[in-house]
């Protein structure tokens, strides 16, 4: 189960990292195509990050032991 969960966060933090990273290197040799990237971005990039927050919250959350409960 904690396997499970660490393989989930750590596939959506390369996810997002290769999309970075990706993007950037694609802007840095086609920069006259800056408009359709941002476009791309607008439609990618926000969800995917608001995904892998809450990934890795809900992972980093479930192995914290609680505390006053």
């Amino acid at each position: 189960e904690d396997w499970t969960r660490l393989a989930l966060a750590a596939g959506l933090l390369v996810l997002l990292a290769v999309l970075v990273l990706g993007t950037g290197s694609f802007v840095l040799v086609y920069p006259k195509k800056e408009p359709a990237v941002e476009a791309f971005l607008k439609l990618v990039f926000t969800p995917i990050v608001g995904l892998v927050g809450s990934v890795v919250g809900f992972y980093f959350g479930s192995r914290l032991p609680n505390k006053g409960s």
